[in-house]
């Protein structure tokens, strides 16, 4: 795994539904299909050892880049698998958007994207609101044509808050 996460479970989406509050335990949890390929991740917390509780805001996703992706960009879902960067001008992929990358990946490699949460370690834009802007890229710039999506938040220099917001058809 990326971005120093650690596994601590690695289980199908049923095991964590029936498992979510009983035998978890705290940490990185990574889900996976019936082939063993990770679909999505959590982080729960807690104590090790004993069971956790989901926190809401840290909501992580993995899907396979379809192009270079670097980190903290603005990615849409092309079809539940992958993932390419979100475009301001095209209304389709506004409506799929996933989240924020965490990591830079090449195509073909595998990314994790925050869909709702809190990116730590976050450099790029000053306090304030952010949108999707070009190439995937946040912005603080309100937009005025194309597509308006705002992502979130940055709290301070160095903590993003996502919180994706419906994408409003501007021109």
């Amino acid at each position: 795994m990326k971005s120093g996460f650690a596994i601590v479970h690695r289980i199908t989406q049923t095991e964590f539904d029936v498992d979510l509050g009983a035998s978890l335990s705290a940490g990185f949890i990574e889900i996976v299909d019936a082939s063993g390929q990770p679909t999505g991740a959590v982080y729960m917390t807690g104590v090790p050892g004993i069971p956790a509780t989901q926190i809401n805001e840290s909501m992580v996703t993995i899907r396979t880049a379809v192009g270079d992706i670097n980190h903290f960009r603005v990615v849409y879902d092309i079809d539940g698998v992958t993932c390419g960067l979100a475009d301001p001008t095209d209304v389709a992929k506004c409506n799929a958007i996933l989240g924020v990358t965490l990591s830079t990946v090449q195509s073909g490699g595998r990314t994790q994207i925050v869909s709702h949460g809190e990116i730590a370690k976050y450099s790029g834009l000053g306090a304030g609101e952010v949108y999707l802007g070009t190439d995937g890229t946040l912005t603080s710039s309100v937009p005025t044509t194309g597509v308006f999506v705002k992502i979130g938040r940055v709290a301070n220099t160095s903590l993003l808050m996502v919180k994706l917001e419906r994408s409003i058809l501007l021109s």
